[in-house]
């Protein structure tokens, strides 16, 4: 016998391959004391076609320990004891983290330090040296990054906003005073062509009184054509949505939408993915808040 060739097996998120953590990058503003520094905000890892969030049951898991233990030192000791197991799987110093955004080149930061809560606000988050720009992403993963994504051209952001200011009108929202949270462009069903998908707010602009949606589309000379639409968990305290991204996570040749999903004071994330002729949710959770 001798081996021709591998290939990756196709359907969305039912490849075992190799697992990775994916990150939503950002960046702090530098002063004199403290130079450009990332955040690497923990979104999930993929492993064995599955997501799972950093602090998914973690709350129960707390809750048992004061049920369980009398005393303050040693419950502050077995609680510090799980956040330390946490930070050393998800943001561990010296792990390198590939970064990338549309249109740049992929690089690879360190994680510096790191800070992880769990009894009382909820947060698993990395600091790097350096600078992002919009929309960017992280993975432990060396092969991801390379789909091609682009920014909206000006007919397109018109084509978008008017079909999302129209998809808010019907839901009995004020669509005329709209506010994007992030659009992109991208192949989102694999059929080699480009997508546009962004992210719209409308109300006042504080998390608690706004309301918020996702519209993807498909171009056509006489404007976009919806091809679905999301709205925040409002019964979870979600109120609007900002695009994290678009990136191909699954080699499938079709890119994944990487959505946060905010409240106030909270916030988790959500991964649309195309699978069977529709778009379906393939992960929701992660994030944290108080």
């Amino acid at each position: 016998w001798r081996l021709v060739g591998v290939e990756r097996a196709g359907g969305n998120f039912a490849v075992g391959d190799e697992g990775f953590i994916l990150y939503d990058v950002g960046v702090l503003p530098s002063d004199s004391l403290h130079p450009d520094r990332l955040t690497l905000d923990v979104i999930a890892r993929f492993d064995g076609g599955e997501w799972t969030a950093p602090l998914a049951g973690i709350a129960r898991k707390v809750q048992a320990i004061y049920d369980s233990t009398a005393s303050d030192s040693l419950r502050l000791g077995r609680i510090g004891g799980i956040a330390d197991g946490i930070r050393a799987t998800w943001v561990p110093t010296g792990r390198e983290v590939r970064v990338w955004a549309p249109d740049r080149a992929a690089r690879t930061v360190a994680i510096d330090s790191a800070e992880v809560g769990i009894d009382g606000c909820e947060y698993v988050v990395g600091w790097a040296r350096g600078t992002a720009d919009a929309n960017a992403l992280g993975s432990t993963s060396s092969a991801l990054g390379g789909t091609s994504v682009r920014a909206l051209t000006s007919r397109e952001a018109r084509a978008l906003g008017r079909l999302a200011a129209n998809r808010l009108d019907v839901q009995g929202q004020n669509g005329a005073r709209l506010r994007s949270a992030g659009a992109l462009a991208a192949d989102l069903d694999g059929d080699g062509s480009a997508e546009i998908v962004g992210a719209f707010t409308v109300g006042a602009d504080t998390l608690s009184t706004t309301a918020g949606i996702v519209v993807a589309a498909r171009m056509a000379s006489d404007g976009a054509r919806l091809l679905f639409e999301r709205v925040p968990d409002y019964a979870q305290g979600r109120n609007a949505f900002s695009l994290v991204g678009l990136t191909d996570l699954d080699a499938d040749g079709a890119a994944e939408i990487i959505l946060r999903e905010e409240g106030y004071e909270v916030y988790s994330y959500r991964i649309l993915t195309f699978r069977a002729g529709r778009f379906v949710d393939a992960f929701r959770g992660g994030g944290g808040g108080c």
